[in-house]
């Protein structure tokens, strides 16, 4: 039994060495990570929040310094059954500074940045033209309601906020953002987040 106890203590002590050696090794702290990719999404406007009006996707960051990043990303989405809008992309750049950091501990840290972000979207576009009716109790339709053939619709965004980002266990990264988009087609608030892998 004392030899089982014995053998049982040196795994233990082997254990924490070699967590120990594994810190020495990565002494990185949940700020000082560079690099991140993942996915994230921005809604342009807060009443249509589908997949044929947003900016994000897959996105990588980068940090240059403590304070001034840089994130790029996109998306294609391809909606086959949908006649109106079967294809829609973007592209979009957004650099961040930040305003405030926090390191709670080596695993957790927080940081609140204002971010500015340009993008360029694009999406097929079909008008519908209804069924014409020879009689007011719409039995007897003249001609059948189809959609015309789809049309190239691009389109450019510009914003800026705030946002906020939570790390976790070093390499988790969950951002929150909030501010104001603008478009050829009109500007409201926007609000966004995601998730990345960070190192």
């Amino acid at each position: 039994m004392k030899k089982l106890i014995i053998a049982g203590m040196i795994l233990a002590l082997s254990s924490v060495m070699c967590l120990s050696a594994e810190e020495a090794a990565e002494p990185k702290k949940a700020l000082e990570a560079k690099n991140g990719v993942g996915a994230s999404y921005y809604s342009p406007d807060f009443n249509n929040l589908g997949l044929n009006n947003f900016l994000g996707g897959l996105c990588y960051q980068h940090w240059f310094t403590d304070r001034i990043g840089l994130e790029v990303g996109g998306a294609v989405t391809w909606t086959p059954s949908d006649n109106q809008d079967p294809l829609y992309y973007n592209i979009y750049a957004e650099g961040d500074f930040v305003l405030y950091s926090s390191e709670l501990s080596k695993y957790f840290a927080s940081r609140l940045y204002a971010w500015t972000i340009l993008g360029h979207t694009g999406t097929t576009t079909s008008e519908y033209v209804p069924a014409v009716y020879a009689d007011d109790d719409y039995t007897h339709p003249v001609t059948e309601s189809y959609y015309k053939d789809p049309v190239f619709a691009p389109n450019f965004r510009a914003g800026l906020g705030f946002g906020f980002d939570i790390i976790i266990y070093r390499h988790i990264s969950i951002p929150l953002k909030f501010g104001f988009t603008g478009s050829l087609t009109g500007a409201g608030f926007t609000f966004g987040g995601g998730i990345k892998y960070i190192w």
